[in-house]
């Protein structure tokens, strides 16, 4: 289960009735192992998880954009048919209308989480992560959307995305976008044009062992790939590893807060961003080096790669080496 395929499965309940008070129209998530997606009569999305019995019932879990009620009994109307009574963990989207359609861009990512019959215990810890996703879009953007689009490409390229999102920032102020303990990557979109990126004194001033730049061209352009599609496509090759998939929706999504919505229908020229990538030694970019007078920090400075020699990227037995992109 994707967010394309739960995007889906939400349309069609659009299109249908509006069920009867207090109960749920909903439609079984193929492959969940009995989960649901649902509308209530005011047409509030939600999902309905099947949840086994063991351990005591969390209580009622009510946090900003998500209510979250387990184990309770509910009339179920399944794909049209006759309600019936069921035992059901309940999550219904109680986030403002302009959020309230990414339910779904998280809700398929959720339930990969959760697996099929998740105990009470397991459901109520994934609401909680669920839960502090749709909080972040309430939240300023802390990145331009040239940026995550560069980091998301270089994603998509990547040998092993899964080892490589394990080592993704938790926040766009890390000091890096990827760090193991013996390597660092950082990604740099531009316009096309000259390659001209903005550095920090750390980032130019690396500890021991590989560190890198990932440079790319991000061009806006009607027509092209959508961030939407960038996004579903990294996931489809993560369908092993749901964890993966989940971090990769948090950091996104706490990456641009409340810009969110128009980020993911932002377009872009792939073919030119793919062509455009370049790796670069972090420790011969244009930089300030050496060790900053006292009382200084903060350093940033931009610095033109123009004239720079690209390198091939020296990630292979470090931590990083997921990142090498695929062979073609």
């Amino acid at each position: 289960m994707n967010a394309a395929e739960l995007r889906r499965l939400f349309q069609r309940l659009a299109g249908n009735a509006a069920p009867a008070e207090g109960t749920f129209a909903a439609l079984e998530v193929p492959g969940s192992g009995g989960h649901m997606a649902f509308l209530s009569a005011t047409g509030t999305p939600g999902l309905l998880l099947s949840t086994s019995g063991d351990g005591p019932r969390p209580p009622r879990i009510r946090l900003s954009g998500l209510d979250a009620m387990f184990g309770v009994p509910c009339a179920v109307s399944v794909a049209g048919g006759v309600p019936e009574e069921r035992r059901m963990t309940v999550l219904s989207c109680t986030a403002g209308a302009d959020v309230r359609p990414l339910f779904a861009e998280f809700g398929g990512t959720f339930l990969r989480l959760v697996g099929p019959l998740p105990t009470m215990e397991q459901a109520s810890l994934a609401v909680a992560r669920f839960a502090a996703l749709l909080s972040s879009l309430t939240r300023p953007s802390r990145q331009s959307v040239t940026g995550l689009i560069g980091e998301l490409m270089v994603l998509l390229l990547a040998a092993d995305p899964a080892t490589a999102i394990a080592c993704w920032r938790r926040s766009a102020g890390d000091k890096f976008d990827f760090v193991a303990p013996d390597a660092r990557v950082e990604c740099k979109a531009a316009s096309p044009g000259l390659r001209i990126h903005s550095f920090s004194w750390e980032q130019c001033n690396p500890p021991v062992g590989p560190a890198l730049v990932a440079s790319l061209f991000v061009e806006a352009t009607g027509g092209g790939t959508t961030v939407r599609e960038l996004l579903d496509r990294i996931e489809a090759r993560l369908s092993a590893v749901p964890e993966a998939a989940v971090k990769l929706r948090e950091t996104v999504a706490s990456t641009m807060g409340a810009a969110l919505p128009e980020t993911l229908d932002a377009t872009f020229d792939e073919a030119t961003c793919r062509a455009s990538l370049r790796w670069f030694d972090l420790r011969h970019v244009p930089a300030i080096r050496g060790d900053l007078p006292s009382g200084v920090g903060s350093v940033r400075f931009s610095s033109d790669l123009t004239l720079v020699a690209p390198v091939a990227p020296a990630l292979a037995h470090t931590g990083l080496q997921g990142l090498l992109p695929v062979a073609h």
